[in-house]
Formats: structure tokens, sequence, C-alpha cells
């Protein structure tokens, strides 16, 4: 089984963050927030995952994408149901 390196994929996606919001590019930024909020929610983080997923669907609102805001609105309930536990 493959070691899980979700610290090292949060730098990935991070760094991947950068280069969209460098960019101005849209698409990428809510792509790259609704993956580094997946992977900081698997590091414990739920505060910032949620500020993650937020930052997303408010991006792919502008955007219309309705199929990233499903994505988004799909994790959000993870999010929350970590906070409630906390």
């Amino acid at each position: 089984r493959a070691q899980e390196d979700f610290a090292g994929a949060a730098r990935v996606v991070e760094f991947a963050l950068g280069l969209h919001r460098a960019d101005g590019e849209k698409w990428g930024q809510a792509l790259a927030l609704h993956n580094l909020g997946q992977v900081v929610l698997r590091l414990g983080d739920a505060d910032r995952a949620g500020a993650c997923m937020a930052e997303s669907l408010t991006l792919y609102r502008e955007l219309g994408n309705k199929e990233g805001i499903a994505m988004c609105l799909a994790g959000c309930p993870t999010v929350a149901d970590i906070n409630s536990a906390l």
C-alpha cells in the first residue's frame, strides 16, 4: 500500500494555486482551492478546509460553473460535520 503524503500534496496544490492566482485564472484557482480543501481536511484542519471550499464556491459561482458549485456543496457537509465534532 502506498504511503499517503497529505502534507506533500498540500504543498503541491498550494504551489499550483499560487500559479493560478498569479495568472488571474479563476477556474484554476477554484479547482486548486477545492483540492486544497480536501487535502487539508484529511490533515485535520477543518477550519482551513472550510475557508478553501468557501473561496472555491465563490469563484465557481462567479464563473457560473454549475459542476464546480455542486462539487463544493457536496464537500461542505463533510467540513461541517468535522467542525461540529471538534
